[in-house]
């Protein structure tokens, strides 16, 4: 619902549409669904750049017109200008030897040209509030920037700890690790609100709001339309990258040994993966010998990607364990939606657990036991096979983990930060 306010925030997201994949969901929430709420956006964005996928469907042409991108002098925008145009490998970027020259990160390079474009926007568009997104952490320098020069209330958004994870656990010296602690410190301090995506992000910057991401309700619709359902096999379905952070490998081992001892035969086992692959993805599929089993969409525009994955009984999640510094992957409330059963490998007394658990049709394995594993598989082929699976319902609020669930709880925070 609109909401007379007209008020303008500019949003500074380094990834922001059309770069794909996940990290660019959360800016893509605000940019979309925060105008429902009386909040006109502005984006100031980089110019294109190396990047592993790009999903051109997200942005339309009255939606370029609210978007400001400038050069960088950061690696992927170098690459990208002597003409690399796909990176092979999704990641946070390795703590590398050049590393100390782009402090605090690899992109520091856009910064110095990101600041002049800022400058430029806060005096001449009536900008009311500023949201700082990252990673990378480096985006925040402009917020600090901000507070030197204006009153505007300005908004630290952190989607990861630093990267994927904390300072601790990112730098390979000490002197690293004592700039970016020190930057750590100046942020929490200057920013007005910070927000985190959960709640062990919130206790690792020891103050602020926590609001979570959704789908986009395109991705709800999309899992509404009818398909074909299988009847001879139980099918489960991947969505996104897999790798250390997110594995894999805890699933295959299960249907490994699920084929091994002969109690569903291979040919009655289907897994659909939408998402980008790397070469270690492959590995496991042929360490495993499930290359018959494993049907790989490669990498899809996101409605497109839902589309491949409708026929699936089952939606699985895996995410690794970091000690106290827990990971809540954006795709899971693309699950969420979906009104089908969904199955993490999750770590204990997380935030994504706590999701599972609410969810209606979740299930979270949280000392990643193989048998378990197994055991839920095995209930789900002979519940297929009865036709006394849940294959999907919707009788429950969906609508509380979408984007414009995201988008009210933010306005909210606005509106405090501006009445």
């Amino acid at each position: 619902m609109q909401v007379g306010k007209n008020k303008t925030i500019l949003l500074i997201a380094y990834y922001f549409p059309p770069i794909g994949m996940g990290g660019t969901g959360r800016p893509y929430a605000l940019f979309r669904y925060l105008p429902d709420y009386g909040y006109n956006v502005i984006v100031l964005t980089v110019k294109d750049i190396l990047y592993p996928q790009y999903d051109y469907s997200l942005l339309n042409e009255d939606d370029r017109k609210r978007i400001d991108r400038c050069g960088s002098f950061d690696p992927a925008r170098m690459l990208y200008l002597i003409g690399k145009r796909k990176q092979k490998q999704a990641g946070y970027p390795k703590m590398s030897k050049i590393l100390p020259l782009y402090f605090p990160d690899l992109k520091r390079g856009w910064v110095f040209l990101a600041k002049k474009k800022l400058k430029k926007l806060i005096s001449s568009d009536n900008i009311t509030a500023v949201v700082t997104t990252a990673p990378p952490p480096s985006v925040h320098l402009l917020g600090l920037t901000l507070k030197k020069i204006s009153q505007i209330p300005w908004v630290a958004d952190f989607r990861d700890y630093w990267f994927s994870l904390p300072i601790e656990r990112i730098y390979p010296d000490g002197l690293m690790k004592k700039y970016s602690l020190r930057l750590k410190e100046k942020i929490q301090k200057q920013a007005d609100e910070i927000i985190s995506v959960n709640n062990d992000i919130r206790k690792y910057f020891g103050r602020g709001e926590v609001i979570m991401n959704g789908a986009d309700r395109s991705v709800l619709e999309e899992w509404r339309k009818p398909y074909k359902d299988d009847r001879e096999r139980i099918i489960i379905g991947l969505l996104g990258t897999f790798n250390y952070l997110v594995p894999i490998e805890p699933l295959l081992i299960a249907v490994r040994k699920i084929i091994d001892d002969n109690k569903i035969p291979e040919r009655k086992l289907l897994i659909i993966h939408a998402g980008h692959t790397d070469a270690g993805f492959d590995r496991l599929i042929d360490k495993y010998r499930l290359g018959r089993v494993v049907t790989k969409k490669g990498y899809l525009e996101r409605v497109r990607a839902i589309g491949a994955l409708l026929p699936c009984d089952i939606l699985y999640i895996g995410v690794s364990r970091f000690d106290e510094y827990n990971i809540l992957p954006g795709r899971i409330f693309d699950y969420l939606v979906s009104g089908r059963p969904v199955l993490g490998v999750v770590p204990e007394k997380s935030d994504m657990a706590s999701l599972l658990d609410e969810y209606r049709y979740g299930t979270s394995i949280t000392d990643h036991k193989t048998d378990k594993i197994v055991d839920y598989l095995m209930t789900a082929y002979e519940k297929k096979m009865n036709n006394t699976w849940p294959a999907r319902s919707f009788d429950y609020n969906a609508e509380k983990y979408t984007m414009p669930a995201l988008a009210e709880k933010y306005a909210a925070v606005l509106d405090r930060l501006t009445e």
